[in-house]
């Protein structure tokens, strides 16, 4: 949802000063960002396969290297890749979601919120539109409807440009914030409530930058942390295993051990493969000087 509402503000700001949208730089920065760390992670299941330590299917390595993991067949899913289903459904929203706002842009938000109502439908439904297919496949790690929460949080991109919007959250700001606070710790069974109550204080957190809870998220700490989140992402998966459950004893570690190594391999890889790779992202982006080196940080 978040990378939804923060890549459509930057779409926004793009159209703003240039007066339109540069999909091939838009392309070429988000492949320099999300390829290289996600390819290079791959690399260490055939490793393993070569010396012995697991085997694979073959449909396992052709769906992960093809952005196609959320559709894999359940046979065909590694623990330590199933996390990037979330990433393969990102990417190809992303394929669309940039044309749909350069050339349908009095159109692009009716488009979005139709999408949303399809993906909201299928869901409420209990999936009984992909029901010949969810024995042998997870169906709600489809693109539809699994793309919904970032369509919602292009949706509240749009929405920050509302004076009303600005105003209500000038106004009862608190209480917008405390209601989303407490929808997205309520246990219940609603993922697009949820996605509402984490707009809410994602919208919160941009209109109010002064308020406690934005000083809070700018702590230095925490900021640091979402500077490497991505490989945080990444590595606590491969290297986690998202779970408990091995399907192998030699890798991926124990769960907690495995998990202090994809600390050391996220702050290693920013660092050290990331960072300089990101370097390049400033030959391609519409800001200049100083503005456009603040897109490798």
């Amino acid at each position: 949802m978040l990378s939804g509402f923060l890549i459509t503000l930057l779409l926004f700001e793009e159209m703003r000063f240039t007066g339109t949208v540069s999909l091939r730089q838009f392309y070429m920065r988000r492949t320099l960002r999300i390829f290289p760390l996600y390819f290079l992670s791959l690399l260490i299941a055939p490793l393993l396969q070569y010396v012995g330590l697991i085997r694979l299917s073959s449909c396992t390595y052709w769906f992960a290297f093809t952005y196609t993991i959320n559709f894999a067949p359940k046979e065909c899913v590694f623990t330590s890749y199933s996390h990037f289903w979330s990433l393969a459904v990102e990417e190809h929203f992303y394929l669309l979601w940039p044309l749909i706002f350069l050339l349908c842009r009095r159109w692009a938000l009716v488009i979005t919120v139709l999408f949303v109502l399809i993906c909201w439908i299928v869901s409420e439904n209990g999936y009984s539109w992909f029901a010949p297919f969810s024995d042998k496949y997870f169906v709600n790690r489809w693109t539809i409807p699994a793309a919904a929460p970032i369509a919602v949080g292009c949706i509240g991109a749009y929405l920050c440009g509302n004076k009303y919007l600005a105003r209500a959250f000038e106004k009862v700001g608190g209480i917008i914030l405390g209601a989303s606070l407490f929808a997205i710790v309520y246990p219940w069974d609603n993922n697009f409530g949820v996605c509402l109550a984490v707009l809410g204080v994602t919208i919160f957190i941009f209109l109010k930058q002064n308020a406690a809870l934005t000083r809070i998220l700018e702590w230095r700490p925490l900021a640091w942390i979402g500077t490497i989140s991505y490989g945080l992402y990444v590595w606590q998966g491969v290297l986690g295993g998202n779970g408990t459950y091995r399907e192998f004893p030699a890798f991926p570690p124990p769960l907690y051990e495995g998990l202090a190594w994809a600390f050391v391999a996220s702050v290693a890889s920013f660092y050290l493969f990331e960072k300089p790779i990101m370097r390049l992202k400033h030959r391609f982006t519409w800001r200049r000087g100083p503005q456009a080196m603040s897109v490798v940080r």
